[in-house]
């Protein structure tokens, strides 16, 4: 059976690997790599003409989501090498109508957003009880949950077991970026702020209660242009 699937990233020793990281003489079925996601060898296709890539050994059965499921490894992998982690930007905002009917929506900048974070600590698929986020990083006192979302992303069932637990949450979207990306690409991707967004901030709600009352003290009214 032949596959034509282009996959990235392969397994080896249990760290991912990039196609562009091999030599000449790993490629074929020499690289020692397996699918990220089956588990099965691959063979690094490094032809003269066309971009290098995994492809499933021929003959086996192939499976569809080796290409994602390295990305999303890779991803989670870079973090934890790197020990950052992109904050995303932070608001509080306020939706209402004043006495008069008039609906007004202000919002407030808690934190600007920040493509890299240094932290202190980085744990990899590490179960708390019901959840079990993809890195647990600790920011000073401060615990983050990061999710790496490729193709599965959090749902209002998970979001609401973390909220209950007031648990601070990120997730970072890569459900867009190019499938035959480089490892620089994927660096770029990941430690952008604008890519990450807070799934659960108990200071969000906080800020958002401390404007509701400031908001209240003030009187609005329409004007006229």
């Amino acid at each position: 059976m032949r596959n034509s699937a282009k996959i990235p990233y392969g397994i080896r020793n249990n760290r991912l690997v990039h196609i562009s990281q091999l030599t000449r003489a790993e490629r074929g079925g020499r690289s020692g790599c397996v699918c990220p996601e089956c588990r099965t060898p691959l063979e690094a296709r490094m032809g003269d003409i066309v971009r290098h890539y995994f492809a499933h050994t021929r003959g086996t059965r192939p499976c569809a989501g080796g290409t994602e499921t390295g990305i999303h490894l890779a991803a989670k992998q870079l973090i934890a090498d790197r020990k950052e982690i992109p904050i995303p930007l932070l608001q509080a905002v306020l939706e209402g109508k004043d006495s008069l009917g008039y609906k007004h929506t202000e919002s407030k900048v808690i934190f600007p957003g920040r493509d890299r974070q240094a932290v202190d600590d980085t744990k990899l698929e590490f179960s708390l009880g019901d959840i079990r986020p993809d890195l647990i990083v600790n920011l000073g006192q401060i615990e983050i949950l990061v999710e790496v979302a490729v193709t599965h992303f959090i749902d209002a069932e998970k979001q609401q077991r973390l909220e209950s637990r007031g648990q601070r949450c990120i997730e970072i979207d890569l459900g867009d970026i190019p499938r035959n990306l480089t490892p620089a690409d994927l660096e770029e991707h990941v430690f952008n702020y604008q890519r990450a967004y807070w799934i659960v901030n108990p200071r969000s709600k906080r800020s958002r209660q401390s404007y509701v009352q400031d908001s209240s003290s003030r009187s609005r009214r329409p004007t006229n242009e």
